[in-house]
């Protein structure tokens, strides 16, 4: 047995010796990077907002019902990436807190 597998039947027998590494810096880096992305999604929105036609912003059908190359479908769009930026921005900030307590 050799390595990774030496280390791992050792720390099986031995948990109270079991260390990984935290990754601290990365993760915050990657935090702030997705941060950033949401920002910047978040700046296309408010300016699709501003040209938005009356009614449209209170309307789930009109957003809905709307293409993608009309100010609700563009917004449409730009919601469905920020809902995949902010599901992996808050599973990053879950096990930041795991990781650093």
């Amino acid at each position: 047995m050799e390595g990774y597998a030496k280390l791992a039947r050792l720390f099986s027998h031995f948990p109270e010796i079991i260390c990984f590494r935290k990754f601290s810096q990365l993760n915050l880096e990657l935090l702030l990077y997705k941060q950033a992305e949401i920002s910047h999604v978040e700046l296309k929105i408010k300016n699709l907002r501003k040209s938005e036609p009356v009614g449209c912003a209170r309307s789930w059908h009109k957003t809905q019902e709307a293409g993608v190359d009309d100010t609700a479908g563009q917004k449409r769009e730009l919601f469905g990436e920020l809902d995949g930026l902010m599901c992996a921005y808050r599973k990053l900030k879950i096990v930041m807190s795991f990781i650093d307590h």
